[in-house]
């Protein structure tokens, strides 16, 4: 098994980067917004990248700096932001944009990383972006736009030899007894 570290969240970011582009050329290919076909898609690629990270994860675990509830947390936020947003009248899905947004930049500050935080920042603003202009094919551009940002994401992390922390090696989580011993 390999060392936790934050590096290790480089395949997530670009297995999000992956759904996004894969949506972004069913968006050229179907046309239609509101297409039953995205909510399949965006469902069973989600299935699969939360089982690719869950194995991925075991092997490779990341770097884990806050409480097991936070993230658990994050992965409820994450499935109920953005199915049950996304389904709210007249947001035209940028709801499910503002929760990738949101979850990613919160995981980001967990994990101590400026580049998975920024990436959902990037990804937040350019969803309130793109909701106030009001593009004609506005799932195509935030597709694109999402893809492109955790790919870069993914890359850096990646390639980042001090695995793009931000504030120095993660803080112990557990208990430590009077004479300085960690259990977890």
């Amino acid at each position: 098994m390999s060392e936790s570290s934050v590096r290790n969240n480089w395949l997530l970011l670009a297995l999000v980067s992956a759904v996004s582009f894969g949506g972004a050329l069913l968006y050229l290919v179907v046309g239609d917004e509101n297409s039953p076909v995205f909510l399949i898609y965006f469902a069973v690629t989600a299935a699969v990248v939360a089982g690719v990270a869950l194995w991925w994860y075991g092997r490779r675990p990341p770097r884990r700096s806050g409480p097991a509830a936070a993230y658990i947390g994050l992965i409820v936020l994450m499935l109920a932001g953005g199915v049950v947003l996304g389904m709210v009248p007249g947001t035209r899905a940028i709801a499910s944009w503002l929760t990738i947004g949101v979850v990613f930049t919160l995981f980001g500050l967990l994990q101590r990383s400026a580049v998975i935080a920024g990436a959902g920042v990037v990804t937040g603003l350019t969803a309130v972006a793109a909701y106030l202009l009001e593009p004609a094919r506005l799932g195509l551009i935030l597709e694109l736009a999402t893809g492109v940002v955790f790919a870069v994401a993914a890359v850096l992390i990646r390639r980042d030899p001090a695995g793009s922390d931000t504030a120095g090696p993660a803080p112990r989580v557990g208990r430590s007894d009077a004479e300085g011993r960690h259990y977890d």
